[in-house]
């Protein structure tokens, strides 16, 4: 945290606020427009670079495992992304998944896999659609 690389978000369980329960990390990133899919493509500025936050990590203690804590840590970490997407200039979020299963659990979240990695993408326009509906 000294270098300011990351912003953590920590959750803990109202009952035992010093136990961490969860955590994801934000911070900017970009990305070249050649790696971005045709499907988010419509998404982006036409910039030299593809400006983004990262979900850099998110992880759930083993203990709070399969209570769903994934899900509501992966929609605050989202819904922080796109509030400050306008302050920061981030078009989509994008993560680095740690392994198949991971990459598995964004995609059915709507993210969309760049070719042949674990890297997945969510455009801001795909967020708003979920925090704004219509």
């Amino acid at each position: 945290m000294r270098r300011k690389a990351n912003a953590v978000f920590v959750l803990a369980p109202e009952d035992s606020p010093n136990r961490i329960a969860g955590y994801f990390t934000l911070c900017a990133c970009g990305l070249a427009p050649g790696v971005i899919p045709e499907a988010a493509k419509k998404h982006i500025p036409r910039y030299p670079m593809v400006s983004a936050t990262l979900l850099g990590r998110l992880a759930v203690a083993t203990e709070f495992q399969g209570q769903g804590l994934g899900s509501v840590l992966l929609a605050k970490a989202l819904a922080k992304a796109y509030g400050n997407a306008t302050q920061v200039g981030s078009s989509m979020v994008v993560v680095d998944a740690i392994n198949e299963s991971a990459a598995k659990f964004y995609a059915a979240h709507g993210f969309i896999r760049l070719p042949e990695s674990l890297r997945l993408i969510l455009p801001m326009q795909t967020i708003a659609a979920i925090i704004e509906p219509a």
